[in-house]
């Protein structure tokens, strides 16, 4: 169920409004500084998902 907030329970993460190519290109550092471990962001063009950034957690990287 997705309670408008950008948490999807059936698939556990959490994810920011879509973003548009250029904006991600434009803001690429602070947009996954702004991120938490988990949390995801779309990004479209012409209204097409191109690509899913996924901040990582410590686990990614091989720290606990």
């Amino acid at each position: 169920m997705n309670h408008g907030s950008g948490y999807d329970e059936s698939r556990e993460e959490f994810a920011m409004a879509p973003i548009t190519l250029e904006q991600a290109q434009a803001l690429l550092p602070d947009l996954v500084h702004s991120l938490k471990p988990g949390e995801n962001v779309v990004i479209v063009e012409n209204g097409k998902a191109l690509a899913v950034v996924t901040k990582a957690g410590p686990e990614a990287i091989g720290e606990t």
